[in-house]
This record gives C-alpha cells, structure tokens and sequence, in this order.
C-alpha cells in the first residue's frame, strides 16, 4: 500500500468514510490497483461533498512502476 494510506474498503467507503474523515476540505486520494474503481471511489467521495478527493492515475501498478515508495506492513483500518 501507499506509505500513509488508510483503507476503507469500496464497498463500505459511504459507511466510513465520515467516520474516518469528518473534515470534507480534507485532501483525498483514492487507489486500487490499476486506477478504475478507485476513479468511482473518488466521484463518490465528491458526491458526498469532499471536494478534493481524486484518484490516483495509473493506481498502484503505476506506482510502484514509477518507482515510488510502497510499505508492506497493512494499512490501518
């Protein structure tokens, strides 16, 4: 995962996500492996008022390909 990253699962992002971050000015950036669902995530989350949520181009793969730093450890929940 990227260093930093907290992970809410697609499928509970409109569950959590408030919890999670309740400042909606909040800078977000949602990821997945490739960049596709991650583009849904991010269209939600301004649907939802935050602004400033956007996806990661080209998701994890074009990270790690870019050579950015990635953490194996889980990412907190």
């Amino acid at each position: 995962h990227l260093p930093g990253a907290r992970h809410i699962p697609r499928g509970q992002l409109e569950l959590r996500v408030d919890r999670e971050f309740p400042d909606p000015t909040v800078r977000l950036l949602a990821y997945c492996q490739y960049g596709k669902i991650s583009t849904l995530a991010a269209a939600t989350l301004r649907t939802m008022g935050y602004t400033r949520a956007g996806a990661l181009d080209g998701g994890m793969e074009g990270w790690a390909r870019a050579g950015y730093p990635l953490e194996k450890s889980p990412p907190r929940s």
